[in-house]
């Protein structure tokens, strides 16, 4: 991984360490953001919809739960209906594994930017976020993608490119996810991925254009 760090003027921060139960998160967490509000609707027959913040909610859980399949998200949900219900989830009314892969599936990138962007303020407008320093660092992720060579040059992904990580031992073929955040919080500002011959500095002046710092 590389680096490069900006000054920005803000108070110190330390966070505390968490340690408790799933529950004990959720009771806590709002996911009241605009891309996540429901159109309004008439329709009273047929199976309620899930909340489609109750479906983010259920994502948030999978990721907390070491990126567990859906399936084991699914489970626990049905196993835990305190749990389910501090999620907004119905009693009985369970999303089964493929509605919450289809919803995520779903997802733009342009959602999660702006879920990203509106967390951000909200925990600005509480002080929960200082940042005297933000950075950008980046991580090599290699393609599964055959890569060219002089019999076959071309390649089924054009934006996969060659590039080079001490993490890798050297050349890698794929991408980099770069990522700017506050160095204190840890936390993401603004993410893209790239090809990997894109160095860390050239990605300086789009983030901070994008992140509007």
């Amino acid at each position: 991984m590389s680096s490069t760090t900006i000054q920005h003027n803000r108070s110190d921060f330390h966070p505390d360490s968490y340690e408790g139960s799933y529950k004990n998160i959720f009771t806590f967490l709002n996911f009241n953001f605009s891309v996540l509000k429901e159109p309004n609707s008439t329709k009273k027959v047929g199976r309620p919809k899930f909340p489609k913040h109750a479906l983010f909610g259920a994502l948030v859980l999978k990721f907390l739960a070491l990126n567990a399949s859906y399936r084991t998200v699914e489970a626990m949900l049905n196993n835990d209906g305190e749990l389910a219900s501090l999620m907004a989830f119905a009693k009985n009314n369970i999303p089964s594994d493929s509605t919450l892969n289809q919803f995520f599936a779903k997802l733009t990138l342009k959602d999660i930017y702006t879920i990203n962007s509106e967390l951000i303020k909200r925990l600005q407008a509480h002080g929960y976020v200082w940042g005297n320093f933000i950075a950008l660092d980046s991580t090599p992720i290699e393609s599964f993608c055959r890569h060219p060579t002089k019999t076959n040059p071309e390649t089924k992904d054009p934006e996969v490119k060659w590039g080079y990580a001490k993490c890798k031992n050297g050349a890698y073929y794929g991408y980099k996810a770069q990522v700017i955040v506050y160095i204190e919080d840890y936390l993401p500002l603004y993410f893209i991925t790239t090809a990997a011959n894109v160095s860390d500095q050239k990605m300086v002046a789009p983030f901070l254009i994008h992140s509007k710092i």
